[in-house]
């Protein structure tokens, strides 16, 4: 072997000695650090118990954090605060109780430290004393957050100058104020299917009131269960616009109580409220009504499947009067106040002094309705075959439809009747003016006036009282009442007014009364009935 190979041999193997003893030196400092973090948290896991409290015996909470001081006492069977005997909310105080029973450090930082700014233990942000019924007292103040452990806290526990290490789960209960701790004591708990009546009050001079009807033979569609009784008389509500309004009950909460039996209310303005919304609605003797149906889903389900209110109310189960107690409620609504993540409103109830706070957003839900975007749009739906029949009367044209039922002559297809007459079936014939028609030509040219809508208030000043309708429609009810209804002249270009039974408030397209108008020249026309 040549002298240069050898010097080359020997310089790799010089390299890879080196690099041998460097990864058994990093190797040991990697495992002295493992070691050490092991051993840390090991003795963090070995907790040390600085306090054992029988929270049956503690008689006083006092706590000082950034919301001030809080003096809570139990005093004749209850928890209140000192200022003002204000009621303390039980569950969060039974958290603190809970919290503190045993209260075990992490470990001891310093012994007799004297310098505790280190730790944010010169200013804590948060310390409480824990009293005993036999004049024990047990202390706590906690420091800054630990910069290795977010849900620990640098504290001082026994009043001397021990650093312990503690666990957040002895802060974060006692992080909190007076507003967060008193007692909501008229909480408002209303199941939204039993309301029965509705009534909306602003400031702004805005009244609205609507009232729950049982079955009414008048109204053919189990859709409709309310009326509207005020701005308008006796007009259908819409119900699931209406139902979204009342679906806010459906656990309807406060915020919380920021003031308990003030003598003060102007300063929340409810002194003068923006709105007050009163409600009427029952609860069921021996139930909280939660399991209970009264009715209105399947109701509700079975008009929206299209089936006949006669197969609702199969399957329905109401609810006995006698089973019922009926209970008042008012919620009064007054000035809005800005919070960083969203607006609230205080509010009060049944005219009383506690004031408590709602998001905003829950304020507009019950009252930034109007009337009209409540009631129902329809102007007559009911379908044809849900009366006896029904007259129009147009530019001197009288139209007489009548309804007859008759034994159905189709087949049974079942394989057990095959080719037999059903004998249980029902047939509809129409006839115009005495004559018998096809049923499906007479139900294409009603579907017209069945889809008709409103589409908008009227406007008192522009209202022809005196006008003769340019179209009347009369329909004859099952239940033997006739619903009229008049298209009035109004604007002369967009609109007819429409008069419902003397229910006279709103408006329809012009263009849609013109067509239907020529609807039923043409069918005359066309089916040789003029």
């Amino acid at each position: 072997m040549k002298k240069k190979q050898i010097i080359s041999l020997i310089a790799m193997l010089v390299v890879v000695l080196a690099l041998g003893g460097g990864y058994a030196a990093i190797k040991g400092v990697n495992d002295k650090k493992e070691e050490a973090a092991k051993e840390e948290e090991e003795q963090e896991s070995e907790t040390t118990n600085v306090y054992t409290i029988n929270k049956d015996d503690v008689i006083g909470i006092n706590i000082t954090n950034a919301s001030g001081n809080l003096d809570i006492v139990y005093k004749d069977a209850a928890w209140v605060s000192s200022q003002g005997d204000v009621p303390m909310d039980s569950e969060k105080v039974t958290a603190m109780l809970d919290a503190v029973s045993s209260f075990d450090a992490i470990k001891v930082i310093a012994e007799n430290e004297s310098d505790l700014s280190q730790y944010g233990l010169d200013n804590p942000s948060l310390s409480y004393t824990i009293t005993t019924k036999d004049g024990m007292t047990y202390k706590a103040s906690f420091g800054i957050v630990m910069p290795t452990n977010s849900n620990a806290y640098y504290a001082l526990l026994d009043g001397a100058d021990k650093v312990y290490t503690v666990s957040a789960n002895y802060f974060e209960p006692f992080n909190t104020s007076l507003v967060d701790m008193t007692e909501i004591v008229d909480e408002i708990t209303v199941n939204p299917e039993y309301i029965t009546s509705y009534e909306l009050n602003k400031k702004d001079g805005t009244e609205f009131m609507a009232k729950h009807f049982d079955k009414d033979e008048t109204v053919a569609s189990s859709y409709y269960t309310w009326r509207i009784e005020s701005p308008y008389d006796n007009v259908l509500a819409d119900t699931d616009s209406f139902k979204d309004v009342l679906n806010v009950f459906d656990g309807f909460k406060f915020n919380s109580c920021v003031a308990y039996q003030t003598e003060d209310l102007s300063q929340y303005g409810l002194d003068k409220p923006e709105a007050t919304v009163d409600l009427e609605y029952y609860t069921v003797i021996g139930d909280d009504g939660s399991d209970t149906d009264d009715g209105n889903d399947a109701t509700d389900n079975a008009a929206a499947e299209g089936s006949s209110s006669a197969d609702a109310e199969a399957t329905a189960t109401p609810i006995p009067e006698e089973s019922k107690s009926y209970q008042t409620v008012s919620l009064s609504i007054g000035n809005t106040v800005s919070g960083e993540d969203k607006e609230q409103c205080y509010v009060s109830v049944d005219g009383g002094n506690n004031v408590y706070l709602i998001d905003k957003t829950v304020a507009d839900s019950l009252t930034g309705f109007t009337p009209y975007s409540i009631a129902d749009k329809c102007v007559y739906a009911v379908l044809v075959d849900q009366m006896q029949g029904y007259d129009v009367e147009y530019n001197g044209t009288k139209i007489s439809v009548v309804r007859k039922e008759v034994p159905s002559e189709k087949k049974d297809d079942s394989d057990e009747n095959k080719g037999k007459l059903k004998d249980d079936g029902i047939d509809n014939e129409y006839y115009v003016n005495g004559t018998k028609v096809e049923a499906e030509s007479l139900l294409a040219m009603y579907s017209a006036a069945y889809l008709l809508t409103f589409t908008g208030e009227a406007d008192e000043t522009k209202v022809q009282d005196d006008a003769d309708p340019v179209l009347k429609i009369t329909y004859h009810t099952n239940a033997g009442k006739d619903v009229v209804i008049k298209y009035l002249p109004y604007d002369g270009d967009n609109f007819y007014q429409v008069d419902k039974d003397g229910m006279n408030y709103f408006l329809t397209d012009k263009r849609g009364i013109d067509d239907l108008i020529s609807r039923y020249e043409n069918y005359l026309t066309e089916n040789n009935l003029k």
